[in-house]
């Protein structure tokens, strides 16, 4: 156990720039004509840190005769393990690498504009609650030496609970909004009953199957352009998938094994947009089928970084709003409380 929660703490610090960095050090070698196993051997002499010890833990991984992939595990994200998979399972590690590499660029720059977009807001709503402790501290406190709580208008009552709990019980509020999250991740990924349609389907939780099903796309493109039929894409994107992208994928195994003979309507699981699958369904009819999944995954990819910046600013103004909303509600509460006590 502890050794589990050692490598998750690493995998953690391990940061999605050092991971970019990883691949495309390995992908200019590779491509340079060095076999991927002398590559990491190489970045392992030059590396330090926590970069040394993925390649150590890759480098084992090559040694017990598995693939490169298997070595990133517990390192990088699964989308991006099985970029790299379908490099090696058809021949072209060099090229996957690179794209495995751009998947995790386009990932940074999405986390970078959403926590631009909603940094400084978090900062003033956070001030703010903090000026609400300074003002029951410096001001309510004051007030109710000279007139008994219960007879403050509502709000001001309010204001005074306000800072009482901030001050009192920051950490309750800390550790709900940590939980909260956590438990949405938790959701997202591990919930597949009756209901998850329809959560897809809701404003900010629909990007993350935007996310998943782009990557998705490209994943399965560069598998099929890589030689590796179908079926077996299916089976190989199975690998450490979590259990919402194993249930789609386990859907999709049964529409093909149903006899399905469009790709398009094997893929029509609920997880990609219904234009996306029109697009598909079309060009499923000629030939270049796996190139037009890597320019939808892609073309996806963009389109589900573009909602990412367009929830974080929404998100963003929302929270600055509050913020504006709090210091509007501190100072009528102020001027309530001075009123009652000039009468």
């Amino acid at each position: 156990m502890l050794n589990r929660v050692t490598q998750k703490i690493k995998a953690q610090l391990f940061t999605p720039k050092q991971q970019q960095a990883f691949l495309e050090d390995i992908a200019t070698l590779v491509e340079d004509g060095i076999p991927a196993k002398q590559a990491v051997e190489v970045l392992n002499k030059l590396a330090a840190g926590l970069t040394a010890e993925v390649a150590d833990n890759v480098l084992t991984k090559l040694s017990e005769g598995k693939y490169l992939a298997d070595g990133l595990v517990g390192w990088f994200p699964v989308s991006v393990i099985e970029i790299v998979r379908a490099g090696e399972e058809g021949g072209t590690l060099a090229k996957t690498l690179q794209a495995a590499a751009a998947a995790l660029a386009q990932k940074n720059t999405a986390i970078t504009s959403l926590l631009s977009s909603l940094t400084y807001p978090l900062v003033v709503l956070s001030l703010g609650l903090g000026v609400s402790v300074f003002i029951k501290e410096s001001v309510f406190d004051s007030f109710t030496a000279i007139k008994p709580v219960d007879l403050w208008p509502g709000n001001a009552q309010a204001a005074l609970a306000l800072g009482s709990f901030v001050q009192y019980r920051w950490f309750v509020m800390l550790a709900l909004l940590i939980g909260f999250f956590v438990g949405l991740s938790f959701f997202l990924r591990y919930y597949i009953g009756v209901g998850r349609q329809f959560v897809d389907t809701l404003p900010v939780l629909s990007l993350y199957r935007q996310v998943i099903a782009a990557r998705f796309m490209e994943t399965l493109g560069l598998l099929i352009s890589n030689g590796v039929v179908l079926k077996k894409a299916l089976k190989i994107m199975q690998y450490n998938a979590n259990p919402y992208l194993s249930a789609h994928l386990m859907t999709m195994e049964y529409r093909l094994g149903g006899g399905k003979e469009n790709i398009a309507e094997v893929l029509d699981t609920g997880l990609i947009n219904p234009e996306d699958l029109m697009r598909l369904r079309v060009i499923a009819r000629g030939k270049g089928f796996e190139y037009a999944l890597l320019r939808q995954g892609r073309r996806a990819n963009e389109r589900s970084l573009d909602n990412i910046r367009t929830t974080g600013r929404l998100l963003g103004g929302t929270l600055l709003g509050a913020a504006a909303l709090l210091a509007a509600f501190l100072i009528t509460s102020i001027y309530a409380v001075g009123a009652i006590l000039g009468t």
